[in-house]
């Protein structure tokens, strides 16, 4: 951990616009500039049945205080309606959080096109289409009659008028290519804050060379106010690293100051000409921390560095919680930050100083000082660069929640092992109930899925989902599953709770939890038709059953289950064994009320192989998250051509960097060819979209 102060100015340049007289101009009356817009927007101000913000609050506490689901009601929570979204993604259809004001839902596509649906059906009433690509998160906010989001992979920001769609203003403000756009806005005081990110999903993440950096345009005009960069200038080293960063909004206080947590260093993976990060020394300020900036003076107020020099792409990316807690016996405002780290940190709000700090998830080879090794062999670490707390936070009365991910990676000093086995299907979590006054764990569930919907908070209820198509609530007292819905698809966005709804995404191709090692399937029909692919979706839950049918809705009812929750539930007596830096006991296993039917795609991908003489095709087809076959055998020194076919819901494609040979990125359904030429030996190729490499999408081929 490192943390000081800077006095104002540091990283961050303000722009100021001066006006020049020129004597050839006929002089003018000035026209009177318009009023100051509202502090607060009008949109946020009704928060009384709405999700106005991407965390529902500007204290990201995550928790629909007006909202009438609690035990009592949750039983009678069915779905109401769905919304199809078309758009194929790196991770899905859909990542963002929904926007919920008055009658209208606003949500984001993973080809950042912007949908207002009506709340109560799910009729489209307007679209923003824009077909620029994002790997998410993204998403919108709305705020003085505009609605404001990122274009991702074009590093654009636009405000669209909120009753039809139509652009208002268009303001670039990424480095292209390199710099990209994956977070929602936050809007405040007449400012919309947003950031960039070092990479797009057509391009390298995190490749060295380009950075993050986070802005403040005026609401009404796009122009830069101000810009901070997350790499405190580049480390020096601003040609081969970068990095950083913000994934998800800041949270305001009450006087305007915001904080945020940043994402890891670059170049990651490690390469060979960066060993253990030597191309970027020191601590690579202000990645992997949590920072705060008094946006009147453009200072830096304080930071927080989770990980100083990180090797792990462990970031420390959560929106901050804002809460008031006792500290030696006075009430002390705190900001409480967590990542991918597997840690949350309580810091003060007035200092950055830390009050406590809770490791949760597994911890192993995560040490700040650990260096990776550098003699060809590798470390299994956890958590991994998709573990730990991946998503927003969320609080209620004394209590933070946070959605974990049990899920390893695999390292050297030179870049990532990808032998190893590693498939998102094997991957775990939990969820975790900690004491805000300490730090202490007071529950802890396991989860058989990476849980990666967002921890949301309605009343005495906190939901959760994962990949397996898994949608649950939990007694916010005892972690106890009090209700739960099986769907097709992955739940893999956060959820929005306004009144009687909640809404949440589900985009990700559903993936039933298999355990490491595990067989594979019996060989498929090679004849059979492959299982379509399902469509991702919006889902609106409602208590009380359907609402009116509109285009779109579904024809028959979910599968949810409902618990008795007791009377009277006892909370969680149990303490953690160990201060608050490790993680504490497991808390009650969840009541597993329905098993979810294991996809079709999801399943163990058969062990297959194929072979190609001199001038065939090799037929290759692409699931989530594999290919089928994984390994096959070609003549050598010969023209082969690979013929991909996209089955899956992701978007994937065909790498091998060998020969060159690149399918480009196939949507799904979709099917595209590379050619392949190589001498004799044994070559590995893989799907090189963000994550999906890591995931385990590899295979061999064998030239003879």
């Amino acid at each position: 951990m490192l943390k000081s102060r800077l006095t104002a100015g540091g990283a961050i340049l303000a722009l100021t616009l001066s006006l020049v007289a020129l004597p050839n101009l006929v002089t003018a009356q000035a026209a009177s500039p318009p009023p100051p817009l509202p502090t607060v927007p009008p949109e946020t101000e009704q928060l009384s049945g709405n999700w106005p913000l991407p965390q529902g609050d500007y204290s990201a506490t995550r928790n629909a205080v007006d909202s009438n689901i609690s035990k009592d009601t949750v039983g009678d929570l069915s779905l109401a309606w769905t919304f199809d979204i078309t758009a194929p993604g790196v991770f899905g259809g859909i990542t963002s959080q929904p926007i919920v004001v008055g009658n209208t839902v606003y949500i984001q596509d993973m080809r950042s096109n912007v949908f207002a649906l009506d709340r109560d059906t799910g009729a489209q009433k307007w679209e923003a289409p824009f077909d620029i690509g994002s790997i998410g998160p993204n998403g919108v906010a709305v705020a003085y009659d505009m609605v404001y989001a990122g274009l991702s992979d074009a590093g654009e920001v636009v405000a669209l008028n909120a009753a039809d769609g139509s652009v208002v203003w268009r303001q670039q403000i990424g480095s292209p290519p390199g710099e990209g756009i994956d977070m929602s806005p936050i809007v405040y005081d007449g400012t919309v804050y947003i950031s960039t990110v070092p990479g797009t999903g057509l391009g390298s993440f995190y490749a060295g060379g380009d950075r993050g950096v986070l802005y403040a345009l005026d609401a009404r005009t796009g122009e830069t106010k101000w810009w901070f960069d997350t790499t405190h200038g580049g480390y020096n080293a601003v040609a081969v690293a970068g990095g950083g960063g913000l994934w998800y909004p800041p949270s305001i206080d009450k006087d305007g100051n915001i904080y945020f947590g940043v994402g890891n260093p670059s170049p990651w993976p490690l390469t060979p000409d960066c060993p253990n990060g030597s191309c970027r020394p020191g601590n690579n300020l202000y990645t992997s921390s949590l920072v705060s900036i008094d946006p009147k003076t453009g200072a830096v107020r304080w930071y927080y560095q989770a990980r100083p020099h990180d090797l792990l792409d462990l970031d420390f990316q959560a929106s901050p919680i804002l809460t008031t807690t006792k500290v030696d016996g006075k009430d002390t405002a705190v900001a409480i930050g967590a990542g991918k780290t597997g840690t949350v940190v309580a810091l003060r709000q007035d200092s950055g100083d830390v009050v406590w700090k809770t490791a949760v998830g597994k911890h192993q080879n995560d040490e700040l000082d650990k260096q990776l090794p550098n003699d060809g062999s590798s470390i299994e670490v956890f958590p991994g660069s998709l573990g730990g707390v991946e998503t927003p936070l969320a609080y209620a009365d004394g209590t933070i929640y946070a959605a974990y991910l049990d899920y390893p990676q695999y390292e050297t000093a030179t870049g990532l092992d990808t032998s190893k086995d590693n498939p998102f299907s094997a991957g775990t979590g939990g969820l975790v109930a900690l004491d805000v006054k300490n730090g202490k764990v007071l529950w802890d569930i396991k989860l058989p899925t990476l849980a990666v919907a967002a921890a949301t908070v309605s009343k005495d209820v906190v939901f959760a989902g994962g990949i397996d198509g898994t949608f649950a609530a939990y007694d916010r007292s005892t972690g106890e599953q009090v209700w739960n819905y099986s769907g097709d698809l992955g739940f893999n966005a956060p959820p929005a709770i306004a009144g009687d709804y909640v809404f949440v995404g589900g985009g990700y191709p559903k993936t039933a939890h298999t355990e490491p090692g595990a067989s594979p399937e019996p060989t498929a029909d090679p004849n059979a038709s492959p299982a379509p692919a399902v469509i991702p979706k919006l889902y609106a839950f409602r208590i009380g059953g359907k609402a009116p049918e509109a285009s779109g809705a579904p024809t028959s009812q979910p599968s949810v289950t409902t618990t008795e929750a007791p009377s009277s539930p006892a909370p969680a007596t149990a303490e953690p064994t160990s201060a608050p830096e490790a993680s504490g006991p497991t808390g009650p296993e969840p009541s597993q009320t329905a098993e979810a039917p294991s996809s079709p795609e999801a399943s163990a991908v058969p062990e297959a192989s194929a072979s190609a003489g001199a001038g065939t095709d090799v037929p290759l087809t692409a699931v989530d998250l594999a290919f089928k076959p994984k390994d096959f055998t070609i003549a050598a020194n010969t023209d082969v051509t690979v013929d991909l076919t996209n089955n899956g819901a992701a978007i994937h494609n065909f790498f091998q960097p060998d020969s060159g040979a690149d399918t480009g990125q196939v949507n799904p359904g979709a099917s595209a060819t590379a050619v392949v030429n190589l001498p004799p030996g044994t070559y590995q190729y893989w799907c090189n979209v963000p994550g999906h490499k890591e995931a385990g999408m590899v295979g061999t081929i064998t030239v003879k």
